[in-house]
């Protein structure tokens, strides 16, 4: 699993993103720096890469 959040989110500030990466067991945190609230097209790379990821782990062996 990969909890995302944005370093300029003014809405839920990053506290919020590592605090919800801490809750879920094996949580990966990804730290988008300069995101806000909102998922800009620069940051998708980022967001698909993490998206993924978080599948692969859920596919069975």
């Amino acid at each position: 699993m990969s909890a995302i959040h944005g370093s300029a989110d003014n809405l839920l500030n990053v506290e919020n993103g590592i605090e919800t990466a801490d809750l879920i067991p094996n949580a990966r945190l990804v730290i988008i720096e300069g995101m806000s609230h909102e998922l800009p097209s620069g940051a998708w790379p980022q967001i698909v890469q993490a998206i993924i990821e978080t599948v692969d782990l859920g596919q069975p062996d």
